[in-house]
């Protein structure tokens, strides 16, 4: 995930939603402008260079959440938004989250998923279903051809996606993993042979 430009950062904060889930991952991803910076880093986020080596992200623990926000931190430091009055005196309250909220910075789930946590989160959301089908020699009499499967589970209201190897058949294991982490392994399961099967040709 690039750091986001000016233009792209603009717009992420003007569609900005409120995270006001649980952070049931290493911590969150922070869309940061670059004079925004040190606010994030005085509060313990790290910055995650991109694998291109080009930019990056900054990400903050989970257990720095729920800490108190320093007094001589500014409630607003967002660059599109913090007028003059914001700006100098300090006066943050609230929890690192609750701040991180007000100036619009959270930016989906960071690292590896508590699994026991992740199972918990998604009783009761809505999903969508994605499966692909690789090409080793295993025929599935229920679906009529040869090829592995893994399925998909897109929770996007809160970043989590499961995904599912083997479906329904014996052997079969799932693992909870981020937005980003899904879309990696979507990409690599391409790579590797797998197609996308849809309803009508499962």
């Amino acid at each position: 995930m690039p750091l986001l430009n000016k233009r792209e950062l603009r717009k992420f904060r003007e569609n900005y939603i409120r995270w006001d889930g649980a952070a049931f991952c290493e911590g969150l991803k922070l869309a940061v402008h670059f004079d925004e910076k040190e606010h994030v880093k005085s509060l313990g986020a790290k910055w995650q260079p991109d694998p291109s080596g080009r930019g990056g992200y900054w990400w903050i623990p989970t257990h720095k959440l729920d800490d108190p926000m320093p007094e001589h931190m500014d409630p607003i430091v967002n660059v599109f938004e913090a007028r003059e009055a914001d700006v100098g005196d300090g006066g943050a309250v609230g929890t690192c989250l609750c701040w991180l909220n007000d100036n619009k910075m959270v930016n989906g789930l960071y690292g590896n998923v508590d699994q026991a946590a992740a199972l918990e989160a998604v009783v009761g959301q809505a999903c969508a279903e994605y499966m692909v089908r690789g090409q080793r020699d295993v025929h599935d009499p229920a679906r009529g051809h040869s090829g592995t499967y893994s399925h998909f589970y897109v929770y996007e209201s809160i970043n989590l996606v499961n995904w599912v190897q083997n479906g329904d058949q014996p052997g079969s294991s799932y693992k909870f993993m981020t937005l980003d982490n899904s879309r990696e392994l979507w990409d690599s399961l391409m790579e590797q042979g797998y197609r996308p099967v849809s309803d009508n040709s499962a």
